[in-house]
Formats: structure tokens, C-alpha cells, sequence
């Protein structure tokens, strides 16, 4: 298959001239996308999703022609938010603060540079601290001046402890292209995170009962919350359902509002998307 991008784009009604704009953006691996919004990012009126195809990617090239071909330069933003997922993340005790004991453990777990930009944030009790590459983190600050990043990591945490369809779950996997994130909780406290690369179910159903074996979390009793872009009725999701008994969905938040074509997908998807605007991480 030749090297490019495929686009799913879902349009809305006309924006009124002048209303103030949102922009919330997920760049994962081999794959973009955004959604504008106004009012305060409650109403969204713009959905992209773009995946590379290819074994040539480059981020900064990737995200000049991303912004470029869909004009983002040349709208006026509010606010800007992007959410990262890479593989290069810690997570420590919240006392544990001193950055150069931080970046060792970076170093020595995921193979971080050490000259690479630095970002954490507080999960709970917990810190959150993440490397970005300094000249994709400069290319998106001289993009998007002001935009506040995370680590998706970070978002689909502080979701799973305050998003309203995720709170009485224990265990919460988000379905990605090729890569899933796993996390679990117990009442109060972070038990897990990783991100996993993936080229089969097999290989998702291997991670999350093996993970909940290691935490002692029983997959007959386990409340287990999905998102991601996979339908109900997707064998991977059926597959879950075989050895997880209480699977559900997770939804966005009820205060959002979409345009009727964006409205036709269901809840669970573009789950990271549309809700990290919630996080004040």
C-alpha cells in the first residue's frame, strides 16, 4: 500500500462569524485527530481523523501538513488542547519530585533522551511525568502558542476516576489502531497504566487478563469500561465479553453537544478527543 493519509472527516452546520473557536487534538502513533468546538468546547461542530499509512513518519512534517491541509492556521482558537501518546511516561509517588531522579527512571524504563522536554502532571496521588521530543514539542508550541499538552495517559486517568460512566469501574481499555491503553483503580488509588502496541486480538486479550491476574482482579466480577473507535458488535469486543462478564461502554460527557452527523457515532468513540478539555491536570 503506498505511503499517505486517510482522512474521515465529519462536517457541521455553519459557524456563526466571529464565535469564538476550540480546538482539541490526539496525536497517537501514526495518527491524528481534531475536533472543534464552541461554546467553551461543549458544542462540537468539526470531527477529522487521519491515519498515516506508511513506514516513513515523521511528526513535524506530519503535523505541517496536517494543519495545513485542513486550514487550522488560519482560524483564531480560544484554546487549544493536545493530547500525546507515546510510550515514554513514568508514574511515581506524588512526593517523588526532583526531576533528575525522574528522568533516570525515563531513561532506564523506556529509553527516554535525556535531552527531550519534560511535562508531568498530578493523577490522583500520584505523578505523572512524561518526554516529549524538544523539536516536536517546539513545533507544536510554535503552532498552537499557548495550547496546553498532556499525555493521554494522564486524561484517561483522571477520566476513570471522575468521568460520570466510569467511576464505578475498576479496569478501563481504550482501543486504538494499533495500540491499546490499559488502566486500572481500586477506590481511591491508581493500580496500573501502560500503553501496548498490538497486531492481533489474541494480543489484546493476552494484556488485559493478564494484567488483571497479576492485580487479582476476577474477570467474572471485574466492571470493565471500553472505548475507542470499535463497534459493539466487533469480534474483539466479543471475544472481551467471553472471559470479562460486566463489560459496558464509556460515554462522553452529558453536558456535550454534537452536530447531527458527529451525533450518529456512538458514545465510546473518540472517547480521549472529546473529553480532555475536562482535565485540569
Amino acid at each position: 500500500m503506498s505511503e499517505g493519509f486517510l482522512t474521515k472527516r465529519f462536517l457541521s452546520q455553519e459557524v456563526k462569524p466571529g464565535e469564538p473557536l476550540f480546538l482539541s487534538m490526539f496525536l497517537g502513533k501514526q495518527s491524528f485527530q481534531y475536533s472543534i468546538s464552541t461554546n467553551g468546547f461543549k458544542n462540537v461542530v468539526e470531527l477529522c481523523d487521519e491515519h498515516f499509512v506508511g513506514h516513513a513518519f515523521h511528526w513535524n512534517d506530519a503535523i505541517n501538513f496536517f494543519v495545513k491541509n485542513h486550514q487550522l492556521q488560519l482560524k483564531h482558537f480560544e484554546k487549544v488542547n493536545i493530547v500525546l501518546l507515546n510510550n515514554d511516561f513514568t508514574m511515581t509517588p506524588e512526593a517523588f519530585v526532583q526531576e533528575s531522579e525522574i528522568r533516570k527512571i525515563l531513561h532506564f524504563t523506556t529509553g527516554a533522551s535525556n535531552t527531550a522536554s519534560l511535562i508531568q502532571h498530578h493523577v490522583q496521588n500520584a505523578r505523572f511525568s512524561f518526554t516529549v521530543e524538544s523539536e516536536l514539542l517546539s513545533c507544536l508550541e510554535k503552532t498552537f502558542p499557548q495550547a496546553c499538552i498532556r499525555h493521554s495517559g494522564a486524561v484517561s486517568l483522571h477520566q476513570l476516576f471522575n468521568n460520570h460512566s466510569l467511576v464505578n469501574s475498576e479496569v478501563f481499555l481504550n482501543i486504538g489502531e494499533h495500540f491499546i491503553e490499559l488502566a486500572a483503580r481500586n477506590k481511591s488509588d491508581v493500580l496500573f497504566y501502560n500503553v501496548f502496541d498490538f497486531e492481533n486480538n489474541e494480543d489484546v486479550l493476552y494484556y488485559l487478563l493478564f494484567m488483571m491476574e497479576q492485580f487479582n482482579l476476577n474477570p467474572l466480577l471485574v466492571r470493565l469500561r471500553l472505548a475507542g473507535q470499535r463497534a459493539a458488535d466487533d469480534d474483539l469486543i466479543k471475544s472481551i465479553k467471553k472471559y470479562v462478564k460486566q463489560v459496558d461502554f464509556g460515554a462522553h460527557d452529558p453536558a456535550l453537544n454534537f452536530s447531527d452527523e458527529i451525533k450518529k457515532l456512538p458514545s465510546h468513540y473518540y472517547f480521549t478527543l472529546f473529553n480532555q478539555h475536562l482535565c485540569e491536570l
